[in-house]
């Protein structure tokens, strides 16, 4: 491994960077020094990074690589081929990493784990932890999967909503985990990371910006308070990008609200519960629980036509 004339190691070819901070040496005319250096065997890792499916070479993809803490210690950028070999690293463990994204490829970690919007730290713990031997260099491959985005525009009935965010979430067997929160710019626009071929469910959330949240497919879901996964259209990402996922927002509206009791017939003493609302097409808009009086206020929601059923009433029959 390098080292300066200290003794202080500089790995990774940095050793001009740390002159500074060292000091130099005080040589004077017709004086001689000698200078002893004493290296430490380190290890190296070679390998190539290649396309999934067809074993292409991937050039100009970085690869990082990060001690057991965590810490970035070390990035090169493959070439030739997708070939990928290092100078003499300090010896201890490494997570390794082939970060695809800025050529439109999904990054993961060393071994075949996605590292999802580009961050491998967060998926460390499911990663091979790499321990050469001394003198040793270490064989590291990639094959990196192709990633694809989905797009399109926030806007309200007036024109670009200006605020609001894109929640996106994980379809099929896995459906229900958040990937990510996407911002758009002043007109609206935005655009999602890089995901693996997939389906995808997303909404619009405008509560907090005078807006009801909206899944993609029109519907209204004040406050995500719907059933989101199993009732938005997906965002299909497996042939390629998706343009067009776009969402109207309706201006939120505090004077639409739906109140009521439940009680029991006869002594109209309180029942407990909550009450259900479905909007027009029979889609479940969310549950509101009652007071202790009995008394239940819906959320704010947009203007339409909205079914009712009490549910969770103790044995009493629900109506509707």
């Amino acid at each position: 491994v390098d080292q300066l004339h200290n003794g202080a190691e500089c790995p990774w070819q940095q050793c001009g960077e740390w002159w500074n901070e060292v000091g130099g040496l005080d040589l004077f005319a017709g004086a001689a020094h000698w200078q002893d250096f004493f290296l430490n065997q380190g290890v190296k890792f070679s390998g190539t990074v290649v396309e999934a499916g067809t074993a292409n070479g991937l050039d100009d993809v970085f690869v990082d690589f990060y001690d057991a803490g965590g810490s970035a210690v070390f990035s090169m950028g493959s070439h030739s081929g997708g070939l990928f070999h290092t100078p003499a690293l300090p010896s201890q463990s490494y997570y390794v990493a082939a970060n695809g994204d800025d050529i439109g490829y999904l990054s993961e970690l060393f071994d075949d784990v996605w590292c999802p919007l580009n961050d491998c730290l967060g998926v460390a713990g499911s990663a091979t932890q790499l321990n050469p031997a001394l003198g040793t260099t270490q064989p590291v491959d990639f094959e990196l999967t192709a990633g694809h985005r989905f797009s399109g525009v926030i806007d309200d009935t007036m024109g670009p909503a200006g605020n609001g965010y894109v929640d996106v979430f994980q379809a099929g067997e896995d459906g229900g985990a958040h990937l990510e929160s996407i911002w758009p710019d002043g007109a609206g626009n935005y655009q999602s990371s890089l995901f693996p071929p997939a389906n995808y469910i997303a909404y619009a959330w405008g509560e907090d910006f005078g807006h009801v949240t909206e899944l993609y497919n029109g519907r209204p879901c004040p406050f995500a308070s719907c059933d989101y996964i199993t009732e938005g259209d997906f965002i299909d990402l497996n042939g390629g990008d998706a343009g067009g996922i776009n969402f109207t927002l309706h201006a939120q509206s505090w004077n639409w609200v739906l109140s009521g009791t439940i009680t029991t017939t006869g002594s109209g003493a309180e029942q407990g519960g909550a009450m259900r609302i479905f909007d027009a097409v029979g889609n479940e808009v969310g549950d509101i629980w009652v007071d202790n009086d009995g008394y239940w206020e819906s959320f704010p929601l947009p203007n339409g036509v909205y079914y009712l059923k009490t549910v969770f009433t103790n044995g009493v029959m629900d109506l509707s």
